[in-house]
């Protein structure tokens, strides 16, 4: 708990620093300078738009993406995650929330997809957790951060589809809730989605026999 809450204060101070001392704008992908955004114009049209919004995922749910996980996409996605530049993560966030608009996503709670314990340790942060927060400040909705891996498992990346939903089966938890969902509109949030796995597993373990609604919002969608 104490090594956590000591990864979360360092979070917050460097996101001061950057805020305090970065008065130099430029964009989070070429590094030329710009006015006062992230991204620049001509980084921001390499960005592909996902035009095939939504799939409706195994007859369950629907799921949104705010862009196709194109090079470009991937990269702002690597910075932010593993290089800790929160640029990025601000740049995936306001995609995602033009996306929630353009589709008119209505949801009353946001609740964010689940982080390896060993991710999180590396990492020091739930990149799903921080885009969700960035969100639900915009639209002022609450965010649940009640999933979470209760076993450890293999790593995703290195499995064909059949063996991902072998291995994430029954690896995920919710904690109890003083908030009662039932008849609620729930928008789970995840960075990408290649093949629906871990979140077709986040929408089970949270809908349970509830009668609520689930929709799926990711910033980048690969190879569903």
């Amino acid at each position: 708990m104490g090594k956590r809450f000591t990864k979360y204060l360092d979070y917050i101070k460097q996101c001061l620093i950057t805020f305090i001392y970065d008065d130099e704008h430029r964009c989070v992908l070429c590094g030329n300078e710009i006015d006062d955004k992230n991204l620049c114009l001509p980084c921001m049209k390499k960005l592909k738009r996902n035009n095939e919004n939504p799939i409706w995922y195994k007859n369950k749910f629907y799921i949104f993406s705010a862009l196709y996980y194109t090079s470009e996409a991937k990269e702002l996605l690597l910075n932010f995650k593993y290089k800790k530049n929160f640029q990025c993560g601000e740049v995936i966030a306001s995609l995602m929330i033009e996306c929630i608009k353009e589709n008119n996503i209505e949801f009353d709670y946001i609740i964010p997809a689940p982080i390896k314990a060993d991710s999180y340790k590396t990492r020091g942060f739930n990149q799903s957790l921080m885009l969700s927060k960035t969100i639900g400040a915009h639209f002022d909705r609450k965010v649940l951060d009640v999933l979470f891996f209760n076993k450890n498992i293999r790593n995703q990346k290195t499995l064909n589809k059949y063996d991902r939903e072998k291995n994430i089966k029954g690896s995920i938890s919710i904690k109890s809730t003083n908030i009662n969902l039932e008849n609620s509109k729930i928008l789970i949030i995840d960075d990408v989605i290649t093949t629906g796995s871990t979140l077709n597993e986040c929408v089970s373990i949270v809908k349970g026999d509830k009668n609520i609604l689930i929709k799926v919002l990711t910033g980048m969608k690969s190879s569903i």
